[in-house]
């Protein structure tokens, strides 16, 4: 595992990156906090899932083209082309989702989840290999998640 990002200077690019929000996508949903929560979670080369792309393929198509209204068309073929398409999430208040205190050994901040909770802790319990520390969610209404350790080899 890569060794923990240590925290950024302030007044710094780095630092800047760390302060903005960063949505970690999964099946079912996103857990949302700033950067630098995040990647002192888990292993930063794991995060975002967002930026994971999928490959889409264009199949080629043929369409008649004119230069002038009325003038003379012609018929041009687009060959098929594959090109990556990222995930995206739905912005806006209205899908912010729940708000979630996260407790983790060096702090506590909030975060947001949208979707069933479950497809998050299944997403958790998967990257384990690659978290940081350990961390318990909290949501508004009070029910706890976790504690989640990271995951240990006995020697």
């Amino acid at each position: 595992m890569p060794p923990r990002p240590s925290l950024p200077d302030p007044d710094t690019k780095e630092h800047e990156r760390w302060c903005r929000e960063e949505a970690l996508l999964y099946d079912g949903g996103s857990f949302t906090a700033a950067y630098g929560n995040l990647a002192q979670l888990w292993a930063p080369g794991e995060l975002p899932a967002s930026h994971v792309p999928e490959v889409i393929t264009r199949a080629s198509y043929t369409a008649k083209r004119s230069n002038k209204i009325g003038g003379d068309s012609k018929t041009i073929t687009v060959g098929a082309k594959d090109y990556l398409r990222y995930p995206s999430k739905r912005g806006g208040s209205a899908a912010a989702g729940e708000a979630f205190t996260v407790v983790a050994d060096e702090g506590t901040f909030t975060a947001r989840v949208t979707g069933d909770i479950q497809d998050l802790i299944k997403w958790i319990t998967e990257h384990r290999m690659q978290q940081f520390q350990g961390f318990t969610l909290y949501s508004g209404r009070g029910a706890q998640y976790g504690p989640f350790t990271p995951f240990a080899i006995n020697s």
